[in-house]
């Protein structure tokens, strides 16, 4: 048997004898050439190398024409699919069944009015999930507005709580990410990234990433700092989007949380970037309220003003408002709450600064921050009476512990942003000591037994209420400290304000317990 080689730089094998050569080099170029005809006439087709093409359906809104719906629809939102499907032949019908029933297993609380107008990519999403064997659409959990650098030192010290989070899905951007996967390659390889990240999490709870792992997350970060560095693409939703899913590789990463942190304040400064015109699809708006709960917690935890209070950023919470559900983290309810808190860290940040100036507090400057102080602590107290008004109602029509858990998230952030104003108060009005102390020890003891109950009830909740558990331990630990640390005016000898010494332990506690690093 002879081998040679034409002009074209084509190998042609000649037989001479009639017996199969058993050389595995030779029979290896027999099959090579064999397979040189019939792989160009697949490549002719357009379909080569393209699996699986009857698994991703095409779902139309009768209400929005050509404009393409998420895929983790609600069950009932099958409903929308075009009646001309009867036309088609026995095979495709088939197809579109079996792939309608697996997008009601894997159902989202996204309502069916969430439309995109990008075509979905109709491989490379169910190319990713078989691949790597996961559904990033179960981390839905871990883009909520309650997830923060508390959420990645809970899932360090105690991994198997990642399953838990699993089991909670919910609306969120990332019902958007089929339908724009293989369009831009900084989300898809961050997308891959979290895929192959969370797969080995599952399988190995406590291991390092691996080689593999590692090598996808330097290929996402390569793809991002691209697009960032392309002024005509950095404000693309879909890089936001990218920053936000590596945040959450941060989580899944099991070592600190000071990737997330990095991550988070990046994203920060990319939606501010943006403007507040920049959020006027649904899946812009999806991203934002995500990020808003992380860009006001790192806010109050730094002591800087959050720019989420200012009106423009305040009309952009309006405009996200979504109720299909009061105990949704889009609800009116929740929005409300979160509008509100939002300019707490400016409050504390004017606090710290009266507390640690020189001399006697102006007293003006100090009735004007009061009477803030005290709006805003009202509005939590009116905030708390109508939601369990809600949570009542509710209880009488459902007993539905996936509900339950977003319930104990947001009355957790508003007992606990009430204790930082009684604290806030107290530290600049030294005579309301007795009253506004007790009431924040209460209220402290009030979150842990919510957190308790959350947990017991569904961890995923407890988990999520690491934050406010923070505030309400460092309130308990200080509670001497504040009985007794009151710095007297020079003039009158009265105490007007708490010492500058308390009053930081207090603040650097709390960072110093969210900052935890395994």
């Amino acid at each position: 048997m002879t081998a040679e080689t034409g002009l074209h730089g084509f190998t042609f094998i000649n037989a001479s004898s009639a017996r199969v050569p058993r050389d595995a080099a030779t029979r290896k170029m027999i099959r090579r050439q064999a397979m040189l005809t019939t792989a160009a006439a697949r490549r002719q087709k357009g379909n080569y190398g393209k699996v699986n093409l009857g698994q991703c359906p095409v779902f139309v809104s009768p209400q929005h024409d050509s404009k393409i719906l998420p895929l983790d629809l609600e069950p009932d939102a099958t409903e929308v699919l075009s009646k001309d499907t009867r036309t088609i032949d026995r095979k495709d019908s088939l197809q579109r069944e079996g792939a309608t029933r697996r997008t009601q297993r894997t159902s989202s609380l996204l309502p069916t009015n969430y439309t995109i107008n990008l075509t979905p990519s109709k491989t490379g999403y169910e190319s990713m999930i078989l691949r790597y064997d996961f559904d990033i659409l179960n981390l839905s959990a871990l883009t909520g507005v309650h997830c923060g650098r508390t959420t990645a030192s809970a899932l360090i010290r105690k991994p198997s709580q990642l399953h838990d989070v699993l089991r909670c899905r919910q609306s969120s951007y990332l019902s958007f990410i089929p339908s724009r996967f293989g369009h831009t390659a900084c989300l898809d390889d961050a997308a891959r990234c979290i895929a192959i990240r969370a797969r080995q999490r599952l399988l190995s709870p406590t291991s390092s990433p691996s080689t593999e792992v590692v090598a996808h997350y330097a290929k996402a970060l390569t793809s991002l700092h691209t697009a960032l560095d392309d002024a005509n693409r950095r404000l693309e939703p879909d890089v936001l989007c990218a920053i936000e899913l590596l945040a959450i590789y941060e989580l899944l990463d099991g070592e600190s949380n000071r990737g997330w942190i990095r991550h988070t304040a990046g994203a920060t400064l990319l939606v501010k970037l943006r403007g507040p015109q920049g959020y006027k699809t649904d899946f812009e708006k999806a991203l934002f309220i995500a990020h808003a709960g992380p860009t006001f917690t790192e806010a109050l935890l730094q002591g800087k003003p959050c720019f989420l209070e200012e009106p423009s950023w305040q009309v952009v919470f309006r405009s996200a408002t979504m109720d299909s559900s009061p105990f949704t983290d889009a609800s009116s309810v929740t929005i409300a709450l979160w509008m509100s808190v939002c300019q707490v860290p400016r409050l504390l940040a004017k606090v710290e600064a009266m507390i640690c100036q020189p001399g006697d507090i102006d007293s003006l400057e100090q009735e004007q921050l009061t009477l803030r102080l005290l709006r805003v602590r009202d509005w939590i107290s009116d905030w708390r009476r109508r939601y369990e008004i809600l949570i009542s109602k509710d209880n009488a029509r459902s007993s539905s512990k996936a509900k339950t858990d977003k319930r104990y998230e947001a009355l957790g952030v508003a007992l606990g942003i009430r204790i930082v104003l009684n604290r806030l108060i107290l530290a600049i009005n030294m005579h309301r000591a007795a009253d506004l102390e007790n009431e924040s020890q209460s209220l402290a003891h009030q979150v842990i037994c919510l957190e308790q109950q959350a947990r017991a009830t569904n961890p995923r909740a407890g988990l999520f209420m690491a934050f406010k558990m923070i505030i309400a331990r460092a309130t308990i630990e200080t509670k001497r400290d504040w009985e007794q640390s009151a710095c007297p005016s020079a003039t009158n000898n009265i105490p007007s304000r708490i010492s500058k010494e308390a009053f930081t332990y207090w603040c650097r506690l709390k960072q110093k317990q969210a900052s935890y690093h395994h």
